[in-house]
């Protein structure tokens, strides 16, 4: 009597998950990619591991303070805050994907404090973009919130312009990044038009 039958890839749950959510009204366009529940390179750790490990939180005082994610947390973005923390708690397995994680963090490094100064400069500051373009998505964004948008798509633009101008043309696997952070430009310019109508930003 299960609604999703016997799950086997998981089809039938994302199905009934989304038919949940039309009947609820909800839109489902904010869905990007259906993630897999279990990634052959990474290992999803328990609560049990997470614990003794201290990823969160220390075992004795149950403080985030002396707990691993506050040592190595320097992110400057919501995003960055939720990714680091979802990457902790599911590390990769694989020795290839390790190594292109290494390398990418050693060429940002090789840029010099110059440029790395310019990039937290840039990122400081920023808005949540990932749940206002939930909002839009939904329909559900106030004026407000549409301004912090294109003012956090346009710290992405500069951001792009930046690690392009910086970064060695043999940088093949930043530059597939910078370009998909250039998709930003075409939503800024969306955004600017938005604005405009809203008549909440003006120069």
């Amino acid at each position: 009597s299960h609604p999703c039958g016997k799950v086997t890839g998981g089809e039938e749950l994302v199905a009934a998950m989304l038919m949940h959510f039309k009947g609820l009204g909800l839109g489902r366009e904010q869905f990007m990619v259906v993630r897999k529940l279990f990634e052959p390179e990474r290992m999803d750790l328990d609560e049990t591991a997470i614990r003794d490990l201290e990823l969160f939180e220390t075992m004795t005082r149950r403080d985030s303070k002396g707990s691993l994610f506050s040592v190595i947390n320097h992110c400057l973005t919501p995003m960055g805050f939720r990714l680091l923390r979802w990457n902790l708690a599911r590390p990769f397995v694989s020795a290839k994907r390790i190594r292109e994680r290494h390398e990418q963090v050693g060429n940002l490094l090789d840029l010099g404090e110059s440029v790395q100064s310019k990039i937290r400069a840039i990122l400081a500051g920023s808005p949540d973009i990932e749940r206002l373009l939930t909002r839009v998505l939904a329909q559900t964004i106030r004026p407000q919130e549409l301004a912090r948008m294109r003012e956090g798509l346009a710290k992405m633009h500069q951001l792009s312009r930046l690690l392009w101008e910086a970064l060695p043309p043999k940088e093949k696997k930043l530059r597939e990044l910078i370009d998909q952070l250039r998709g930003s430009e075409r939503a800024d310019r969306k955004s600017t038009r938005l604005n405009s109508s809203h008549q909440i930003i003006s120069y």
